[in-house]
């Protein structure tokens, strides 16, 4: 089920009406050298990036701004095309618990 959230735009002042939603990036995966230069597997790690999804024009800005998503979750993101995309992946989404 995909909710509807309003995210404030730190930067403009703008609130805007979308969907957060999270893109998993896989890093650090492969074949590493270990201080004695032996060979090691190094297991992926899986990373969120945060993506709000806009309902409406997003007015213009400069660079980088921080984003509050219903008062709660908060990233640092650049414009895109009809939405706000996070400038760091987070390492676990919001409401996941620790293992």
């Amino acid at each position: 089920m995909i909710q509807k959230a309003i995210a404030h735009i730190e930067t403009t002042g703008q609130e805007v009406i979308g969907i957060l939603r999270f893109e998993t990036i896989t890093t650090d995966a492969g074949w590493k050298l270990d201080g004695k230069r032996k060979l090691y597997w190094q297991t992926p790690k899986a990373l969120y990036l945060p993506i709000f999804e806009t309902y409406q024009l997003i007015e213009p800005f400069s660079e980088t701004s921080k984003v509050v998503v219903n008062n709660k979750f908060e990233f640092i993101a650049y414009a895109g095309n009809g939405c706000l995309i996070g400038l760091e992946p987070i390492s676990k989404r919001p409401g996941e618990q620790e293992d």
